[in-house]
């Protein structure tokens, strides 16, 4: 199989890959080629709590007859694209995936120029990376944009850094709560080629929402039961009459 990619794509997918040793199948990025409905590889990367997808602008010179996908490590993606950086520059940041079924050799070709890098072991991931699809929320799911959420800034951060990286045209970032399980649907506005989605996690329920340094607790003493007044006065006391 060949598969063409970008190293922005690349390394913007990087960003969700997971670090966390014990989860060694989610250390990479997976592209994956569908014969089925899908016209171009995607990238997939997740580390657990957040995924993000994204489908390939780059043209591809074969016609794969089977689904077929790679499993990438990350040590050995991220030089590639320091290589294709300087090789390539903005003009060539395309890198061409080849392999073998059944092999664990992988050969890069950097588009534009005369440079491949063969790796015979140590470039794929051995596992199954996890089934993706089954979390995807379904199309007709309810969405309503977000108002009063906590979301760890780090993980919203990434995202921003996807943008940059793979050049998008506005900073601009669409979050939607999806369902009732609150999980994030994440859209770059300018770049349809990319979805992401945070899942949904636990707040610490004993910080309080406002914080201490207002002090209002201690201005405004809660009122004791029987000693509980309406906030606005009637007509009727304000001017101490009946009438």
């Amino acid at each position: 199989m060949k598969i063409t990619v970008s190293r922005q794509e690349l390394s913007a997918a990087l960003l969700f890959a997971s670090t966390d040793e014990s989860r060694y199948v989610l250390n990479g990025v997976l592209i994956e080629c569908r014969t089925a409905g899908v016209s171009k590889p995607t990238l997939v990367a997740t580390d657990g709590r957040r995924l993000a997808v994204i489908e390939t602008i780059a043209d591809q010179d074969f016609d794969e007859r089977e689904d077929r996908s790679l499993l990438l490590k990350a040590d050995f993606i991220k030089p590639l694209c320091s290589l294709s950086k300087s090789l390539g520059g903005k003009n060539n940041p395309w890198i061409q995936f080849s392999n073998k079924a059944g092999s664990n050799q992988v050969r890069a070709v950097f588009v534009g120029s005369n440079c491949v890098v063969d790796v015979e072991d140590g470039a794929l991931i051995e596992g199954q990376f996890p089934n993706w699809r089954q979390i995807l929320p379904a199309k007709n799911s309810v969405r309503r944009p977000i108002n009063d959420l906590g979301i760890n800034s780090e993980m919203v951060g990434d995202f921003a850094k996807a943008a940059k990286i793979m050049e998008s045209e506005t900073p601009i970032i669409q979050m939607n709560l999806i369902g009732k399980e609150a999980a994030i649907e994440v859209r770059l506005c300018s770049l349809p080629s990319f979805y992401g989605l945070i899942m949904p996690c636990k707040a610490d329920e004993s910080i309080d929402y406002q914080p201490e340094f207002l002090q209002v607790s201690k201005l405004f003493p809660p009122p004791k039961p029987d000693e509980e007044k309406p906030m606005v006065k009637s007509a009727t006391e304000e001017t101490g009459s009946d009438t």
